[in-house]
């Protein structure tokens, strides 16, 4: 899998980025005069301009061999949006992005501490370990950042990430 490379200090890119989404407008003009404009969801794509100044020679390398093995814009590569969530649907737990256990009941619609409704009470009704896991096609030597707020009357949770060679485990008191 081709991958635009992480930097060395763990990033995607060199702020600031610029990241432009465009679509496109279909218009009918009638023959009455009047018209009918819809946004067609099917064209749409991502552009981003990165700044490539103060990079270091292993970095710049890097970008420079997968220009090389991608034969230019020919070829297609991973490109992990510097400035975007990789989960998806990440506050609906219930949605079939994610893969949770059999006796994880969610309860949606709670208070979160942003003064909304947007948070899930996650309750874990058997007496093994449950789980929420979303799985993510990306490469496992790049750092990534996660974050959670997570609030309990008592216990803990547990963060764990899983690759092909291992996996690690993060216990975090609440």
């Amino acid at each position: 899998m081709l991958v635009f490379p992480q930097l060395t200090t763990g990033a995607s890119a060199l702020y600031p980025v610029v990241r432009k989404s465009v679509t496109r407008t279909v218009a009918n003009s009638l023959g009455d005069g009047s018209a009918v404009v819809y946004a067609d969801p099917d064209t749409g794509s991502r552009e981003w301009e990165l700044r490539a100044s103060g990079l270091t020679l292993e970095e710049w390398t890097a970008i420079e061999a997968l220009f090389q093995t991608a034969s230019g814009r020919i070829a297609t590569f991973t490109f992990l949006d510097p400035a975007g969530n990789l989960l998806l649907r990440s506050e609906e737990f219930g949605e079939p992005e994610w893969d949770n256990g059999a006796l994880v009941h969610l309860t949606t619609g709670i208070n979160d501490p942003l003064g909304t409704t947007r948070a899930t009470q996650v309750v874990n009704a058997g007496s093994a370990i449950g789980a929420v896991v979303q799985t993510l096609t990306v490469p496992g030597n790049f750092r990534y950042v996660l974050s959670v707020w997570a609030k309990a009357t008592s216990g803990s949770i547990s963060h764990y990430r899983r690759r092909r060679r291992g996996q690690a485990r993060r216990r975090i008191s609440l």
